[in-house]
């Protein structure tokens, strides 16, 4: 998801509000849950209305334990930062961090503490 900045502040805004409500967990599980898609929200699994539709269908959940199950490597880790699996895997967590409503400088400078220390 992301946001233009080439539109009115009250329309980036609104946008805001619309990427916190719609990543929040009990959102993210019920739309999983209605779509078959996977949640962006890792703690959308531990809702409820989603773990009573694996448990319901439990062939939707095949393709998530592969996914979690899945080993890193050059072919899985995906376009963005390949070099280094461990850099990708700070910027996803502090990406959760944003979306469960953490402030950004300091989310961000921790990240960028990690990721220093990491290359160090």
């Amino acid at each position: 998801m992301w946001i233009t900045n080439q539109v009115p502040k009250e329309k980036r805004d609104a946008a805001w509000e619309f990427v916190k409500f719609v990543t929040k967990s009990d959102i993210q599980a019920e739309w999983a849950a209605s779509t078959g898609y996977f949640p962006i929200t890792p703690d959308a699994y531990d809702e409820d209305v989603l773990k009573k539709k694996y448990d319901e269908y439990p062939q939707y959940k095949v393709a998530v334990d592969q996914l979690q199950n899945t080993k890193v490597s050059p072919a899985t880790q995906g376009p963005l930062t390949t070099v280094m699996p461990e850099a990708r895997k700070i910027i996803e967590s502090a990406l959760g961090e944003l979306y469960d409503g953490g402030d950004p400088k300091q989310v961000l400078d921790n990240a960028a503490k990690k990721i220093t220390d990491t290359l160090k």
